[in-house]
């Protein structure tokens, strides 16, 4: 990659804090001695043209616009395709990254000359089960520089689809800020369910009525955004006392629902990679959640355990044992700090994604 700019498409959202995501991991590229990077960054929404360019717009605007190949890309992700591209044919020796493909590689994209694809690199975030659903067409991931995955399911998938090269990247967690504290006094046990993408509510509910049963004095903390709170599930669960609602948070808040928590509480229908599994991981947090997509490549079981999907009984035994055993508990809080210090750093990760440019040709 010696020689070679890096130009990032970069991207984040409302509902998630500075610190937490995948931007860590471009900001960690560019750390790297000897990189040279620019940035680009997908607006929230597009600024107002004035009136010239609208005429221009108007007047070059092809009689129909390619279609992107996920329903993730909106149009402020085509709007701002179009300055990435310049900044590529002026940087001939360029290579992007676009940090969020699902949402980034759209119609514009897609569709650009193979010279400007074949010095594109895209991460995608989403399941192969995601992808059998809403990916348009897969012919699209050929040609491409390389296709960066956070899981082993998601690299089998690519690799078997596509003639791109595939790279696994360990999601990384920022160590310095989600630190744990061991020495806090014990509360009342809490478990802590964060998210709502994928996530398996129907277990949840049955799960937390079972565990309820055995534990009435268990509460359970929902970071879940406002936008997200539609569904039936978690309206009865609001009719439940115990149940304690967050949202629009700012990252020293999230932090302390990690270190109060007993527990993380996470089952899933599908995943690859999850931001509330590394960041509970980093403060010592155990975790129940399910053994589905990729999250086996992150949670060992020393650090928690993981249940069969679909299987609320399953889960909700899992949560109880490991709250009714303190000193296992204990030993798992541990080895899970000592479990993100190893293998979930975004240095490490940037490094691997260096060298593993550099050996492309």
């Amino acid at each position: 990659m010696a020689g070679n700019r890096l130009l990032f498409l970069r991207e984040t959202w409302s509902w998630m804090g500075s610190v937490s995501g995948f931007d860590p991991f471009i900001s960690a590229v560019e750390a790297l001695p000897g990189v040279a990077s620019t940035s680009v960054w997908v607006p929230d929404k597009i600024p107002p043209a004035g009136l010239w360019e609208r005429i221009h717009e108007r007047l070059t605007r092809p009689s129909s616009a390619p279609r992107a190949p996920s329903p993730f890309t909106a149009h402020r992700h085509e709007w701002i395709t179009h300055r990435v591209l310049s900044a590529m044919s002026a940087f001939r020796d360029a290579v992007g990254l676009l940090s969020a493909g699902e949402n980034q590689y759209g119609g514009v994209f897609s569709s650009a000359a193979p010279e400007i694809r074949s010095r594109l690199v895209v991460c995608f975030h989403q399941p192969p089960s995601w992808w059998r659903l809403h990916w348009r067409d897969v012919s699209l991931l050929n040609g491409l520089k390389a296709i960066v995955c956070l899981c082993q399911e998601q690299q089998d998938y690519f690799t078997a689809l596509s003639s791109t090269p595939v790279i696994m990247l360990r999601h990384g967690v920022l160590h310095d800020f989600f630190t744990p504290e061991f020495d806090r006094l014990p509360g009342s046990p809490r478990l802590l369910f964060v998210g709502h993408w994928l996530r398996d509510l129907d277990v949840l509910e049955m799960a937390m009525n079972s565990i309820w049963q055995s534990r009435p004095d268990i509460e359970l903390d929902c970071l879940i955004p406002i936008h997200a709170r539609d569904h039936p599930v978690l309206t009865r669960l609001a009719r439940n006392s115990r149940v304690h609602w967050h949202s629009g948070l700012f990252p020293e808040q999230v932090r302390e629902l990690y270190r109060q928590a007993t527990l993380l509480f996470l089952p899933f229908i599908d995943a690859a990679a999850n931001n509330g599994i590394v960041e509970a991981l980093a403060c010592g947090l155990p975790i129940v959640s399910t053994r589905v997509g990729g999250i086996p490549d992150y949670v060992p079981d020393d650090c928690g355990r993981l249940c069969a999907p679909g299987d609320a009984k399953d889960h909700a035994c899992a949560v109880i044992d490991l709250i009714n055993n303190k000193e296992l508990l204990d030993r798992k809080k541990r080895a899970c700090r000592r479990h993100a210090e190893k293998t979930l750093n975004w240095k490490d990760s940037a490094q691997l994604f260096h060298d593993f440019l550099a050996s492309l040709k």
